[in-house]
């Protein structure tokens, strides 16, 4: 198995406030692991540090054998964080489009695959039906 996130001996401090002390994780390809504590446990500090976003201050963390503030690790990672959102106005083919500059191919105005997924009211957009038994919150008119 490959190793995709390691975390060894990770601390981080916030001023005299300690949000990790020592942690040591380790995550395997095909693993689901969730973070679980109370507000202020630190589970946000740990996603922040192995993605990137905050600097290390003790310890070591590994993404997929790199640095993870390195753009060419974080070419193998996708987060999104529960407080981010795209705009109302952002169309999914320019989300592809801006997802296709950060990974280092070009960006189209507009490609034919794109065609139906610019709004879900367009004419060639199907209505999404939720499937049977399902209490997934389908308010959306996208497809399954």
């Amino acid at each position: 198995m490959r190793t995709v996130l390691t975390a060894r001996g990770v601390s981080h401090r916030y001023g005299g406030t300690v949000a990790l002390d020592g942690v040591d994780l380790t995550v395997e390809t095909g693993e689901c692991v969730a973070l679980l504590g109370p507000n202020g446990a630190g589970k946000t500090t740990l996603v922040n540090l192995a993605v990137g976003l905050l600097p290390r201050q003790r310890g070591g963390i590994s993404l997929v054998g790199g640095d993870p503030r390195s753009a060419r690790t974080r070419r193998h990672l996708g987060v999104v964080q529960q407080s981010l959102g795209f705009p109302g106005t952002l169309k999914v083919g320019e989300l592809i489009a801006g997802a296709a500059v950060r990974g280092g191919g070009r960006a189209r105005t507009r490609h034919r695959s794109w065609r139906n997924w610019d709004s879900p009211t367009s004419p060639n957009a199907a209505p999404r039906s939720c499937p049977e038994g399902s209490d997934n919150g389908c308010s959306s008119p996208w497809r399954w």
